[in-house]
């Protein structure tokens, strides 16, 4: 009887994409410092830390834009002479630094790679309003899955009725926007690479999918 009187149903993905120009960008980097004497080497690392500390007031970046992660302390070696050979103590402090005014971009990565910073692991340009952007995202996705149902329906001489259930999906890199350079294809930058410019070109995709399952009715 259950089934007898169970809807027909059709259900869709709606998906959408938001093209937004980036207003802030998060620099994720790591100070090392390697030193036979470990009191030496978090003397070393401090000292590091204490000078992008300096750069970061020098170019009016707030103390609540900078946030430092775990430290480790690890010894170092290097292979030489078909063995491994002990190099000191390594301490490592990790550093996330939201950078506000995107076009300092290109100068202060410059200035923070001249400071002997070990490791500059990503560059991840955002929007200060991704919530606006995903809600336009959503809206697009609903539209889109409803115009799906509405076609496919069509096909089979039928036409949809109210939705029994939605579902919003995941789609990674929605929540972190993920920067989208015709020149700049990683976001990772390593000491020394000249790809650090900015030109206020690059785009970042906010993106959402919906699930909807619709009644289906003559």
């Amino acid at each position: 009887l259950a089934a007898e009187t169970a809807p027909r149903t059709i259900t869709v993905v709606g998906e959408s994409t938001v093209k937004v120009t980036p207003d802030n960008v998060f620099i994720s980097l790591t100070i090392e410092s390697i030193n036979q004497n470990l009191k030496a080497a978090r003397a070393e690392n401090n000292s590091k830390i204490k000078n992008i500390m300096e750069l970061c007031k020098q170019d009016k970046i707030e103390s609540d834009d900078i946030k430092t992660s775990q430290i480790s302390v690890s010894p170092k070696y290097r292979y030489e002479a078909q063995k491994n050979v002990y190099a000191g103590m390594s301490v490592q402090q990790g550093l996330g630094i939201m950078l506000k005014d995107i076009y300092k971009y290109n100068s202060f990565l410059d200035k923070l790679l001249s400071l002997e910073t070990r490791y500059i692991h990503s560059v991840d340009f955002k929007t200060s309003e991704l919530k606006k952007y995903r809600e336009q995202a959503r809206i697009m996705a609903l539209n889109a899955a409803k115009e799906k149902a509405e076609k496919l329906a069509a096909a089979l001489s039928q036409k949809i009725g109210k939705p029994i259930t939605i579902q919003e999906g995941f789609i990674p890199d929605s929540a972190i926007p993920y920067v989208r350079f015709g020149a700049m294809q990683s976001q990772t930058v390593m000491e020394g690479s000249s790809d650090s410019s900015y030109n206020g070109t690059g785009l970042i995709d906010v993106s959402a999918t919906i699930t909807i399952t619709f009644e289906l009715i003559d």
